[in-house]
């Protein structure tokens, strides 16, 4: 059948009849193409993928297959192709199991008297890696199939926690002795505070540092003697109890000027001793050592009866 095109028609003016079109060059109709087609339908939707069962204990469960992926729908015939299907996700591997963490040791026992035992480590416990998973396979087809995703692997079992080690025993403390009764001593050793100085002014006897006290150079003048507790302030009435007594002595080295003790203080506080002979010292032995032996009895707080003696040597 003829086609009957519009007279006279102007530039580029179209004309379309059974699914063709034309169009006018100012010469003559020129053939454009055929109308493209409808599009295609939309693909049916793929199934959801079956959930995967929930693992046993401390594993994860396997995950579930994923679903395939509906098919693209068909393009518009004409000159637009088919697309091709897509592929599969591949199967990923199974992760391996975690080592079992080895047995912490018993601690040792605490040892008995001054040096105690300490316990033995425990070892620990070697994990065995687990295999990587293998790679899934790559899809098929034109758009080729991408390959299925693999399982997770379980996870490994936590190791036991090791046994506590059992406390040792607590060493015997020392006896540390108050007083002697009724008990036979063979000798003792007793510390000298000694001091590299001159006798002069007030001398300070700290009974914590020792009970004798040695001056290795001559006394420069006449001297008196303060006994207490120590040189941080601690005094002798706060050491001793009532009816208790303690013995110093002061070893004092003279020159050729007999210089001599003169008076005995008590945590500061002058005193009035008893000398032996009931007659204090007038003087002291030349070029040598006056040792003053003292005896001081507590008979109330602050309160004392003080004995005193001087010897020459």
């Amino acid at each position: 059948m003829a086609i009957s095109f519009p007279a006279s028609p102007a530039l580029n003016q179209q004309y379309s009849y059974n699914g063709h079109t034309w169009s006018w060059n100012g010469t003559y109709w020129q053939s454009v193409g055929t109308i493209q087609g409808n599009s295609g339908a939309q693909g049916i939707q793929g199934l959801q993928g079956t959930q995967g069962l929930s693992g046993a204990f401390a594993g994860q469960g396997i995950q579930g297959t994923q679903g395939n992926q509906g098919l693209q729908g068909l393009q518009g015939f004409g000159y637009a192709q088919l697309q091709g299907v897509q592929g599969t996700q591949g199967t990923k591997g199974l992760q391996g199991l975690q080592g079992l963490q080895g047995v912490q040791g018993l601690q040792g026992l605490q040892g008995g008297g001054f040096n105690q035992s300490q316990g033995i480590q425990g070892l620990t416990g070697l994990g065995i890696q687990g295999l990587q998973g293998a790679q899934g396979l790559q899809g098929f087809g034109y758009a080729q199939l991408q390959g299925v995703q693999g399982i997770q692997g379980i996870q490994g079992i936590q190791g036991l926690q090791g046994l506590q080690g059992v406390q040792g025993l607590q060493g015997l403390q020392g006896i540390t002795p108050n007083s002697f009764n009724g008990s036979t001593v063979t000798s003792l050793i007793e510390n000298i505070n000694v001091v590299a100085a001159a006798a002069t002014g007030t001398v300070n006897l700290y009974t914590n540092s020792g009970s004798v006290m040695y001056y290795t150079s001559a006394a420069t003048a006449n001297f008196t003697l303060n006994i207490t507790g120590s040189s941080g302030g601690t005094q002798l009435n706060s050491i001793l109890s009532n009816n208790q007594s303690i013995t110093v002595v002061f070893l004092n080295t003279t020159g050729s000027t007999s210089y001599y003790l003169t008076g005995i203080s008590i945590d500061g506080t002058s005193q009035t001793p008893l000398w032996l002979g009931a007659t204090a010292p007038t003087s002291g032995i030349v070029s040598g050592i006056d040792a003053y032996n003292i005896t001081i009895v507590k008979t109330a707080s602050a309160t004392y009866k003080v004995l005193a003696s001087q010897t020459g040597y």
